[in-house]
């Protein structure tokens, strides 16, 4: 084999954890929604204790009461949600593949995904970002779409091998 065409093979089991791992950190990291979402909490928050407030002076302790606890449930309610839009959108994912576990190749130039519909290669300088995290790899294609590389899955020359990626 060529130094060409020398490469190092991964393959990722892209489960509902590994994805909302990958989600959470793309929010967090890239889209701005995490601030987003921070700031509407806050303010839907204030707004509640405000008419709490209200509520109170007017003497109504059952409303008063239910403000309280409506503004105490905004938080879990926005996790509840995004929970449930990450396990859509990890169901239509594994629906669009060809199973959980995904096979990449890794070339010099270039990553490849192996599938039986066919390859799919992506050069390194066409990515939108490589980062790595505590548990993974992120090869983002843009700020929503990307490729989860598993650090437990690589041996130690793939994991040093992706250490130069994320470095350039």
């Amino acid at each position: 084999m060529s130094e060409t065409q020398k490469y190092f093979e991964t393959r990722t089991e892209l489960t509902l954890e590994e994805y909302k791992r990958f989600d959470t950190w793309m929010h967090k990291n890239l889209t701005g929604m995490n601030r987003i979402f921070t700031v509407a909490k806050i303010v839907l928050i204030a707004l509640c204790v405000v008419l709490a407030v209200f509520s109170w002076n007017k003497g109504d302790v059952v409303r008063t009461v239910g403000e309280l606890v409506l503004a105490v449930l905004i938080f879990p309610v926005f996790a509840l949600v995004h929970t449930i839009s990450a396990q859509r959108t990890y169901q239509m994912i594994h629906k669009q593949q060809d199973g959980a576990v995904q096979v990449y190749r890794l070339y010099a130039d270039y990553i490849e995904q192996v599938r039986a519909q066919g390859n799919t290669q992506i050069a390194y300088d066409k990515l939108y970002q490589i980062a790595e995290t505590k548990t993974n790899f992120y090869l983002m294609l843009s700020k929503m779409q990307g490729i989860i590389l598993v650090k437990k899955n690589c041996d130690e020359q793939t994991l040093a091998f992706l250490h130069t990626l994320v470095q350039k």
